[in-house]
């Protein structure tokens, strides 16, 4: 069975890519079994 989390950051280019990156190491050290891990970025001005 697989979870999703969803975390939302206020700058993902540097917050959520940071977090992406420690938890691909986190898998590499056998910490966690990771799936996948993405950022999505969605713009504001795109939905107005």
């Amino acid at each position: 069975m697989s979870t999703l989390v969803v975390i939302d950051y206020d700058d993902p280019y540097n917050e959520a890519q940071e977090v992406r990156l420690t938890l691909k190491k986190m898998q590499m050290d056998y910490l966690i079994d990771l799936e996948d891990a993405v950022v999505a970025v969605k713009k504001a001005e795109s939905f107005s």
